[in-house]
């Protein structure tokens, strides 16, 4: 993939561990995504708000403890598509979210830019604005 295959993409990442986070974060980098947000916890609908908009959203499931699966709804929700990635099995993933992409951990470079282009290029324009536009 090209230096700047997703030049223009906007993404969003929940990772825990530091170490895939800064890899992760700056594999997208060098393909030219823009990371809007680098979070170790799941947000609620304000602190997403905050963030502005965004393409994609890349998800660790477990985070602290705690699964980003309802996370994943509320980006479903909004039109924002995610990717899951995660050390678990992906039978571990609800039937309701069973469309989302599940890359597997430790990951490797060009699954996750492969996954996050297919993912940006059929992202939707939400009402008329922009990709990952939060609606009320």
């Amino acid at each position: 993939m090209s230096k700047q295959a997703l030049f223009g993409c906007r993404i969003l990442i929940l990772e825990d561990d530091y170490y895939q986070a800064y890899d992760v974060t700056e594999t997208l980098k060098h393909a030219g995504a823009t990371i809007i947000g680098c979070q170790a916890r799941s947000l609620d609908l304000t602190e997403l708000k905050a963030l502005g908009t965004f393409d994609v959203a890349m998800l660790d499931i477990n985070l602290g403890g705690k699964q980003s699966f309802g996370f994943a709804r509320l980006l479903q929700s909004h039109e924002i598509p995610c990717v899951f990635v995660t050390g678990y099995d992906a039978n571990v993933v609800p039937q309701d979210l069973s469309k989302v992409p599940v890359l597997t951990k430790p990951v490797d470079e060009a699954l996750v830019l492969a996954a996050i282009a297919a993912l940006w290029k059929q992202a939707p324009t939400i009402g008329g604005g922009t990709k990952g536009e939060l609606r009320q």
